[in-house]
């Protein structure tokens, strides 16, 4: 994965991480607060997942001639990559639930219902929204390799993202329906920069993509509503954006288009350590994150903010990576063979 798409997965999981402690008040600044932010991280993790997996299909070289395999590989690493974590966070938030020490209302019955991808709650909502496309994401592929002329599948892909939302309206629920559009743009997104890259004549655009990249990220923050009301002095609501599915689907794309094809400039600042780490572990640090901040909030209630909240993020960053360093690393090293 290159580096700086490390990056925007990075700063995807600290938008989630910085929301949720706004909740509780628990912000790195005085007087300043991410409530509502989670929200785009979340359309970030949506796009450059889709990116990432549309991408390799690219290849034809790896699949050609043998395309069952290579998506039985496929199915399996989506499983492997997914499953087993999601496993072992639901059985601790049902532990907790069942201790007395609720952060969800996690139950047996939603726990199974949350493993067959039927229901979820809290955090756990996007994993059945995104693994459903995963099955869809090979159609999606596989057409975009079929076809050769650019502007057919740009055009066509546009269309179908804007007609697909007007009949599947935005809601926050665990269906992958009302996000179709936002992964589409995803996948639309690594087709344009495969285009790019073959065309070999991006370069003369490299300020364009780079004022891409630094424009959609900047809408992004300033639609914080924190930000925005700061900036404007208009009224609004902690969710007042949330339901700009497709608002968000194109900034996401345009960020990480732009961190691609762009001058460099957002590169080097996406591949810094901080976020570079943050992107490794950015799976594990999403769903262990609450249970850490929840703990926090609880059990040290007259600790300042600011000890709370570095304790909260020093905290989650450990848990991480020991997850990701044990858990997560050796499962991603597996590589069944195509047969």
């Amino acid at each position: 994965m290159t580096l700086s798409l490390t990056g925007i997965r990075g700063a995807a999981v600290l938008l989630v991480m910085l929301s949720h402690a706004s909740d509780l008040r628990v912000n790195p600044w005085s007087g300043i607060n991410f409530l509502g932010a989670g929200r785009y991280g979340v359309f970030l993790f949506f796009v450059l997942s889709a990116f990432l997996l549309t991408r390799q299909f690219f290849d034809r070289s790896v699949w050609d001639g043998r395309l069952h395999a290579f998506l039985r590989r496929y199915f399996r690493r989506r499983f492997m990559r997914i499953f087993p974590l999601f496993s072992v966070a639901l059985l601790i938030y049902f532990l907790l639930q069942h201790e007395g020490h609720p952060i969800y209302p996690i139950d047996g019955a939603m726990v199974l219902k949350s493993l067959f991808l039927l229901d979820a709650k809290g955090i756990f909502w996007t994993i059945p929204v995104e693994f459903e496309y995963y099955f869809l994401l090979p159609v999606v592929a596989l057409i975009f390799v079929r076809f050769d002329r650019a502007v057919i599948v740009v055009a066509g892909t546009l269309a179908m993202v804007l007609l697909w939302s007007r009949f599947f309206p935005p809601v926050y629920e665990p269906d992958v329906l009302p996000f179709v559009p936002v992964f589409l743009l995803g996948s639309l997104s690594a087709y344009v920069s495969r285009a790019l890259a073959d065309a070999d004549n991006g370069r003369d655009f490299q300020w364009l993509f780079e004022a891409l990249a630094w424009g959609s990220a900047f809408c992004i923050i300033m639609q914080i509503p924190f930000f925005f009301h700061a900036a404007t002095g208009w009224p609004v609501g902690t969710t007042t954006f949330h339901d700009h599915f497709l608002r968000f689907g194109f900034l996401s794309s345009g960020w990480i288009l732009g961190a691609l094809h762009g001058a460099g400039g957002m590169r080097r600042l996406l591949e810094s350590r901080v976020l570079i780490f943050w992107g490794e572990v950015s799976f594990s640090a999403y769903l262990g994150h609450m249970v850490v901040l929840k703990s926090v909030h609880h059990f040290l209630p007259g600790l300042p903010v600011s000890l709370q909240w570095m304790l909260f993020v020093g905290l989650t960053a450990l848990l991480a990576w020991l997850s990701f360093r044990f858990f997560e690393l050796p499962l991603s090293r597996w590589r069944p063979s195509l047969g």
